[in-house]
C-alpha cells in the first residue's frame, strides 16, 4: 500500500504481486481496477491495438495512422480538442474550445 498526501486530499494505492495498481482510493472514493499482459488499466479505459488510450471516464480519443492524438470528445460526442500535425509530427494547431492555438518550427525543428 502506497499512501500519498496533499494539502487537499490523501490518496491510497493498493498493488497486486505484479506491482499493478488494483485499487485507488482518493479521499474516499475507491475505484477498483483491472490489468491486460501490456498493464493497461481496462476497467476505466480501453486501448486500441496499438495501446493508445481511446476511452476513458467522460472522454473519447481518436489517433490518426501514426498514434498521434488527433481528437478529444466528450461522453455526448461533442468535440473538446483538436490537434494537427505536419509531416514531421510537430503538433502544429491545437483547437479547444474554440481557441486556435498555431505552433511555428524553424529549420531546427524548435518553436
Amino acid at each position: 500500500m502506497i499512501v500519498i498526501r496533499g494539502k487537499m486530499s490523501k490518496i491510497v494505492l493498493h498493488k497486486n504481486l505484479r506491482d499493478e495498481c488494483v485499487q485507488y482510493d482518493k479521499n474516499g472514493t475507491v475505484e477498483n481496477r483491472t490489468h491486460n499482459k501490456a498493464n493497461e488499466i481496462q476497467t476505466i479505459a480501453s486501448h486500441d491495438e496499438n495501446g493508445n488510450r481511446t476511452v476513458m471516464p467522460g472522454m473519447k480519443n481518436k489517433y490518426d495512422a501514426w498514434n498521434r492524438l488527433v481528437e478529444v470528445r466528450d461522453s455526448s460526442d461533442v468535440l473538446i480538442a483538436k490537434y494537427d500535425y505536419n509531416g514531421l509530427n510537430h503538433r502544429i494547431r491545437k483547437t479547444v474550445g474554440g481557441v486556435v492555438t498555431e505552433s511555428f518550427f524553424n529549420e531546427a525543428g524548435r518553436n
